[in-house]
């Protein structure tokens, strides 16, 4: 996900709770997955449920856009890519052998904090899936020519096309506003200079440097035999050895950015409606404040909903705690029709935030909304992948530095009224953010544009 990893809207987790099934919550909430190292340093969680005919195979390395040197933008996306050009042992698309073997929702993915690849198969072919994946961290790059780098470096510029189109010169400034020049998260920007200057010897580089065992973690999920898998394991992950290079030094919990005032950007983008996105910047993933802040977007998004879509001022409301690994940021997301402007969905969100920072929630209202966040999280954990994916972060706001299902559901269940109302106070002011009025034009640029950009002098929090 380009801003952020939890899943979903706020709006709906109160009516989820009753679409849990209670066997179900119960075997996820009480269940932990079995965690060990191998000798090289790698990483294993294996999270067997019994009863279920596949598995959830992920590998994730502790690298991704952040870990980027300066200038190459674009190199931990176009790695991960190069990774599916199989091996002189499996050549060929991985992808193709791994349907081959009946496997579904086979993908790679780059993070701003980590690169991973997963697929999810028949628990029959687990040991041939493990073996493949074994493969692609310990030869990915051996028969690699300056032809595939070519080929999958026209493969970004497409993904890339499609996913900043009418808006790029928008998300630039906004992620520079955010992540200015230091911020490890600054790196994420991909430009197409900067992947069009890399070759073969860069990728080999970030390979060595970054996709060593002592970088991976491999997480299972589903119905499988923990006994048997450590043994493929073993037999297959075992003979990685560690890079020559060092290994990096490992990645603290960042200072939340201090916007020092707001700053308003207006711009135009091609698209069918207009749309008002409202930053700030917020505590990283497993911080005590991240979930009150969760229980915060579900509460603003009710509000916001009732006021303006149901009386028809707005199309769409999304209010979310977009939590990454170092840092993270609160977005409110408003879609109006064309032509309507942003003036009165701001002026309807200010109202509703000096409400919330004013008076707060009362204890009935926080408990709800954490029973909400708590079913959310055990309907998400019911699935093999959202599981063998959570499993394989790597989260220094983390107790362990690991994400937790039991600990993450303490945090939510910790959360107080006054905890929703100071973490409102303290992380949302109304002069200290990123406010971005976005007008829907079809004579917009492909690229976007930005019309005015003003800074307003903040103030005391």
């Amino acid at each position: 996900m380009r801003w952020g990893w939890k899943l979903g809207s706020s709006l709906g987790l109160v009516a989820l709770v009753s679409l849990v099934t209670p066997a179900r919550a119960v075997d996820a909430e009480v269940r932990a997955p079995i965690r060990y190292t191998l000798d090289n340093g790698l990483d294993v969680v294996l999270d067997p449920i019994p009863g279920r005919s596949t598995v959830a195979v992920v590998v994730c390395v502790d690298a991704g856009r952040r870990d980027q040197p300066d200038g190459w933008t674009g190199l931990a996306h176009l790695t991960e890519h190069l990774l599916f050009q199989g091996t002189p042992a499996a050549p060929g698309e991985t992808v193709t052998r791994l349907e081959r073997l009946g496997a579904s929702e086979i993908n790679g993915e780059t993070g701003d904090d980590f690169t991973r690849y997963y697929e999810v198969v028949p628990a029959a072919r687990l040991e041939e899936t493990l073996w493949l994946e074994a493969e692609r961290f310990a030869h990915g790059l051996d028969g690699l020519t300056e032809g595939g780098v070519d080929s999958q470096r026209r493969v970004l510029d497409r993904e890339r096309a499609q996913r900043d189109f009418g808006r790029q010169d928008v998300w630039e400034l906004v992620s520079e506003i955010l992540y200015p020049e230091g911020h490890p998260y600054s790196r994420s920007r991909e430009e197409a200079s900067d992947v069009h200057a890399v070759h073969l010897a860069q990728a080999r580089w970030f390979f060595q440097r970054f996709y060593g065992p002592d970088m991976l973690t491999v997480s299972i999920s589903g119905g499988f035999d923990p006994n048997a898998a450590r043994g493929w394991i073993e037999r297959y992950f075992g003979p990685l050895r560690r890079a020559s290079l060092a290994r990096p030094a490992p990645w603290r919990v960042q200072p939340e950015v201090d916007l020092e005032g707001e700053r308003r950007v207006v711009a135009e983008a091609r698209r069918s409606t207009d749309a008002l996105y409202v930053l700030w910047p917020s505590p990283p993933w497993g911080a005590r404040e991240d979930a009150a802040l969760d229980l915060v977007a579900s509460h603003l998004e009710q509000r916001l909903t009732e006021r303006l879509v149901r009386e028809g001022d707005a199309i769409g409301v999304d209010v979310s705690q977009r939590s990454h690994a170092l840092t993270s940021s609160f977005a409110v997301w408003i879609t109006v029709p064309r032509r309507s402007g942003t003036l009165a969905p701001l002026q309807a969100l200010d109202e509703e935030l000096r409400r919330l920072r004013r008076e707060g929630i009362d204890d009935a209202t926080a408990r709800r909304l954490a029973r909400g966040w708590r079913s959310e999280e055990l309907r998400t954990m019911d699935a093999s992948l959202v599981r063998a994916r959570r499993h394989a972060l790597v989260l220094p706001a983390f107790e362990g530095g690991r994400y937790e299902l039991r600990a993450n559901l303490r945090r939510y269940e910790a959360v107080t009224a006054s905890d929703v109302q100071r973490a409102a106070i303290q992380y949302l002011h109304l002069r200290r953010r990123l406010v971005v009025s976005l007008s829907g034009r079809s004579d917009a640029p492909p690229e976007g544009r930005v019309v005015r950009d003003i800074m307003y002098e903040g103030e005391a929090r």
